[in-house]
């Protein structure tokens, strides 16, 4: 796996291996929100608001591929967690990964997973 990033704000072109980015290797553009906790990857079409404007048929319209959100746990309110969705072709439909949410444990006042051994 492989990521390039042209510019500090840019996205992230992300290939099976480096070289060319828009070769048979290519898997998606990668981007952010604003304060980095949410990850969108697209394929290599052409976003909805431009789409709208060509022909129909004449390209095709990017499609989410994969989306990760990430919460951070900064005032110790409440536990971090992690949130993936990615489209599986397979299954014509999207497969949802979460962490297990960690209980709070009165003994050692913090949130705790048991991990069993």
């Amino acid at each position: 796996m492989y990521a390039e990033r042209w510019s500090d704000g840019g996205d992230f072109l992300i290939s099976k291996e480096k070289g060319d980015p828009y070769s048979d290797s290519y898997l998606g553009t990668m981007t952010n929100n604003i304060w980095g906790n949410e990850f969108f990857l697209y394929d290599h079409g052409v976003e909805e608001k431009h789409y709208k404007k060509l022909p129909a048929g004449f390209i095709k319209q990017r499609e989410q591929k994969l989306y990760i959100k990430y919460d951070s746990n900064i005032l110790g309110e409440q536990p971090r967690s992690l949130l993936v969705k990615l489209w599986d072709p397979e299954r014509r439909g999207e497969v949802i990964f979460r962490n297990l949410p960690p209980k709070w444990n009165e003994r050692a006042e913090c949130y705790t997973l048991n991990f069993y051994g």
